[in-house]
């Protein structure tokens, strides 16, 4: 468990299997939900996404931390790199919709 602001942070297994699978730094996660470029409600997943684009592994890459609220905790469910154009494609087609946090945590 970590804390950002008033909010438990908890991780599900997953998270931290993709965390370890795709090499993501500890803390990555939680500095990039602060800083996200933006934040979605997934229509499909009825999960909320993070997004932003930083260097990763040498190259710019739009970087995904889908997570759920509850309560007051957040749970981080996994994190992923986006393929060219899909969080553009997502929020065209109407499945990733604009959400602001109430807070950066």
């Amino acid at each position: 468990m970590d804390r950002m602001s008033d909010y438990e942070i908890s991780y599900l297994r997953h998270f931290v299997d993709q965390r370890a699978v795709r090499e993501f730094p500890d803390g990555f996660a939680e500095t990039m939900f602060r800083n996200a470029d933006n934040h979605y409600y997934d229509r499909l997943t009825e999960r909320f996404v993070a997004v932003k684009r930083t260097h990763f592994k040498g190259r710019e890459r739009d970087i995904a931390l889908v997570y759920e609220i509850e309560d007051d905790s957040i749970v981080f469910v996994t994190i992923t790199l986006l393929k060219e154009r899909q969080q553009q494609n997502r929020v065209l087609s109407g499945r990733w919709e604009r959400h602001e946090p109430e807070s950066n945590l």
